[in-house]
């Protein structure tokens, strides 16, 4: 099946679609731009280790790609109605939840890229104390022989 996809082969190609691998662009869209497909992509990377280490390490540029873009969207004023001789209305709750979707759409494709930096972290205390179990007067007179355990009656044979 594979045999008959054409290569991308271009060299000049390859550095372009690193390179817009750092970008935040869909992956379909840059091959796109690029005269190939996503199939193609990725069977050329498959294909290629070097070009695969550099692609990855691309990819991990990317979330720094979309730490400057949330940076960018908290920057932006709000956008607000124009309301003509009575001024300036409200603050768009619509675009206050949209940009905060883009917020945390980048951060968690951050989180994933970069899990070791930005990822989730699990903090886990655990505090031991010392405890000290009360005497069991039964227990210190089996040790002393004074008293036959009580295993239950099972007769050997």
């Amino acid at each position: 099946m594979y045999d008959k996809i054409e290569m991308i082969g271009d060299r000049e190609i390859d550095a372009i679609m690193i390179e817009a691998a750092t970008t935040s662009d869909p992956l379909a869209e840059i091959c796109a731009r690029n005269g190939t497909t996503r199939q193609k992509w990725y069977y050329r990377l498959v294909r290629e280790p070097g070009l695969m280490r550099r692609f990855h390490e691309a990819r991990l540029r990317r979330a720094e790609v979309y730490v400057d873009e949330i940076i960018d969207i908290l920057a932006q004023e709000p956008a607000r109605e124009d309301r003509g001789k009575r001024g300036i209305g409200p603050v768009d709750r619509g675009w206050v939840e949209w940009r905060r979707q883009q917020i945390e759409a980048r951060k968690w494709m951050i989180s994933k890229l970069l899990p070791a930096r930005f990822g989730d972290r699990l903090e886990i205390e655990h505090k031991i104390e010392k405890v000290i179990l009360p005497a069991n007067p039964k227990l210190e007179l089996v040790e002393k022989k004074e008293l036959k355990p009580d295993w239950g009656e099972e007769s050997h044979g």
